[in-house]
């Protein structure tokens, strides 16, 4: 296997752990929860519109992964590392995008854009007021995060 594979593999593998780890047993019961509970995070409600794992986003340097979805600990984005350990509930929101360096995330969350650094759960908000705000992207040095909002 190539270097370059294998940077690659790693992470892949470690996804499909979160994903597959994550996940409960299937439980008996309606396809979709009723208005305001939380589902399990399982597969089947992974592929189902009313809940599960949602946008995963991989960190550039490997070692993070992001996972908006909804858990009894609540709906946000989840942070876990790469090879499975430290997995927890981050912040309320949606819409993940790592910064270059890896350190930091930018994510929407109650129609504002905020950004929040590895290791905190303390966002700074960027953007509050744009309807809509949306799509958040990182430009390639980290220094300007351009963004959409209707």
């Amino acid at each position: 296997m190539s270097s370059v594979s294998r940077r690659f593999a790693v992470p892949a593998v470690a996804l499909l752990g979160l994903v597959l780890g994550s996940c409960a047993p299937a439980e008996s019961g309606p396809a979709v929860a009723p208005a305001g509970d939380v589902l399990p995070l399982t597969l089947e409600n992974i592929y189902r519109a009313a809940g599960g794992a949602g946008r995963a986003v991989l960190s550039p340097d490997g070692e993070w992964i992001a996972v908006s979805g909804r858990t009894d600990a609540g709906a946000g984005i989840y942070l876990q590392r790469a090879d499975g350990s430290e997995r927890a509930f981050w912040v309320a929101g949606g819409g993940q995008a790592w910064s270059p360096d890896g350190g930091r995330l930018a994510y929407t969350a109650g129609g504002a854009l905020h950004i929040v650094t590895v290791g905190s759960a303390e966002p700074l908000t960027v953007a509050d007021g744009p309807a809509g705000v949306r799509s958040p992207a990182w430009s390639p040095d980290g220094s300007t995060l351009a963004f959409y909002a209707a």
